[in-house]
């Protein structure tokens, strides 16, 4: 220890300069860290100042720190400045302003008290030093302000895929109930099930393409689009119980003269009537179809039938089913959805793709045997008796008692063909033209710049609290706090006994140096305060 103190004395100067170069070098390289940060994070090549993903060192805690010791450095190296300015003041040399007693002591404080720092505004000298104590209590806001300024988001990236059909554009229509056909004995089976979903409020599954938020598909795929149009109009009842007075009335399709329909009266009675049939000019041969024509859908029905006195309305519905393209998007595993306005017709050519032969004809020829929708409602006095609740379909289509306008009705077919394209694409999606589009998010580091202003609080502190006061010495002149040293060079010459009035403040202090002889008889110089 004797040996480590001897030292520390005889290069106390050179110890200083070092320790507040270190300091300076620390503060600077804070600065720089946390300018670096806040500008270009990705220049510190540390993964986890830019992604939470990483779970090591978090921005957080690196600006924590360095703003610990920012702070810590500036304020040592202001306390350090006062201090040393106040001991220069106290040397015995030329000093042009020499300090007050009262000042003194305001500084010896300053250096060592925050309460000293805040009184100093009220009776300090040093207007500098007044601004600087505030900003160096002010310093505690720094690391706060700082991590304020971090913050996360999620930053995507969006990549675009197209994918060509890798198989028929039709195989989503088509099962094995209805790839063929034979005198009737197959169905229309995809079509059915998508008109009881339709009907019954549901939504079609999602494809297989896309799983998650992450993903959507857009997709052009083959569809039936029905366009319809509907007439209402007052009718009288079709309940007649006198067998000799029958009626029977015939129905023709405007889009199609040899589709008809016949609704009687009598008991019991035909009060809805419906039929598929080719569509214009497409049952004569070698055919007059126009690009993209598929079938008819025609039917007649008489609502609310089951209201004794009416009023009564006939209503009759018109489709024409043509095929081309639609759009379906799907937004992850959510439930695809048309774009209602997006349908094409074919227009590339008369003939219809080989594929969808075997369906149109299950449309077309025998309909009442094959075809879905080709249905009659017959009832009489007994609810029991109505043929309307046979065929799932007729009962969802026109509700009990064929209860619906014209109107509903031709609605209704509108959304089961759209259904049906939906229920095609999520049974077979790669039959379309797909545009998948993944969205890749991931979270990141944001720093706000606006919070580097802060910054300016401890540099300007160091600016005011070091300007004029910067000069390094050894401890045989900066004295410190040294009890045992202050006490040797008392008692202070000039110093009453008592204070008057408070005169003791407004009296200059300065050192001298003064011969002493001591007990070995030897002459040494020594430092004593006086005041005056």
């Amino acid at each position: 220890m004797a040996v480590f103190k001897k030292f520390t004395e005889t290069y106390s100067r050179s110890i200083n300069v070092a320790a507040c170069i270190l300091v300076s070098c620390a503060v600077l390289t804070c600065y720089a860290l946390i300018l670096i940060l806040f500008l270009k994070p990705s220049a510190l090549r540390i993964t986890s100042f830019i992604t939470p993903e990483s779970q090591k060192f978090k921005p957080t805690t690196a600006v924590t720190l360095l703003a610990a010791v920012l702070t810590g450095g500036t304020a040592s190296l202001i306390a350090r400045a006062v201090e040393q300015c106040l001991w220069l003041k106290l040397t015995p040399r030329s000093v042009e302003r020499r300090l007050t007693v009262g000042e003194s002591r305001r500084l010896a404080k300053w250096s060592v008290s925050s309460l000293a720092k805040i009184l100093y505004l009220f009776d300090g000298s040093s207007w500098s030093l007044k601004l600087t104590g505030v900003m160096v209590i002010g310093l505690a806001i720094v690391g706060p302000v700082l991590v304020s300024g971090i913050s996360q988001t999620e930053i995507s990236t969006a990549t675009a895929q197209s994918i060509p059909p890798s198989s028929d554009v039709w195989s989503g229509w088509i099962d094995v109930a209805n790839e063929q056909y034979n005198g009737g004995d197959f169905k229309d089976v995809p079509g059915e099930t998508a008109a009881l979903i339709s009907l019954s409020n549901l939504t079609a599954p999602a494809s297989s393409v896309c799983s998650d938020n992450d993903c959507s598909v857009s997709a052009l795929t083959a569809s039936i689009h029905a366009t319809c149009q509907s007439n209402s109009q007052p009718h009288t009842a079709l309940l007649n119980i006198d067998q000799l007075n029958l009626s029977y009335e015939t129905y023709t399709s405007t889009y199609q003269p040899n589709a008809s329909v016949l609704l009687s009266s009598g008991s019991p009675y035909t009060y809805a009537n419906f039929t598929s049939y080719y569509a214009p000019g497409c049952d004569t041969y070698p055919g007059n179809c126009a690009p993209g024509s598929f079938a008819i859908i025609f039917g007649a029905f008489v609502n609310q039938t089951d209201t004794i006195n009416g009023p009564y309305y006939l209503n009759t519905v018109d489709c024409l089913l043509t095929f081309g393209t639609a759009s379906v998007t799907q937004a992850g595993s959510a439930a695809p959805v048309i774009n209602e306005s997006s349908f094409v017709q074919n227009t590339s050519s008369v003939n219809m793709p080989s594929t969808i032969v075997p369906l149109r004809r299950i449309y077309t020829e025998d309909p009442q045997f094959s075809s879905q929708w080709s249905f009659h409602a017959t009832t009489g006095t007994s609810d029991r008796s109505d043929t309307l609740y046979s065929s799932a379909l007729a009962t969802l289509l026109l509700t009990p008692k064929a209860n619906s306008s014209g109107v509903e009705v031709a609605e209704r077919i509108i959304r089961i063909f759209e259904m049906s394209t939906l229920m095609a694409f999520s049974r077979e999606p790669y039959a379309s033209d797909l545009t998948v589009s993944t969205t890749t998010s991931r979270p990141i580091y944001v720093y706000n710049r606006l919070v580097l202003t802060i910054v300016l609080l401890p540099l300007v502190a160091t600016l005011l609290g070091m300007f004029g006061r910067w000069k390094i010495t050894g401890n045989d002149i900066i004295v410190g706090y040294d009890p045992v040293e202050i006490a040797r060079r008392g008692p202070v010459k000039g110093l009453p006994d008592r204070d008057i009035n408070g005169r003791i403040d407004e009296m200059q202090v300065w050192s001298l140096q003064e011969y002493v002889i001591d007990d070995k008889g030897q002459t040494n110089i020594s430092d004593k305060f006086a005041v005056g």
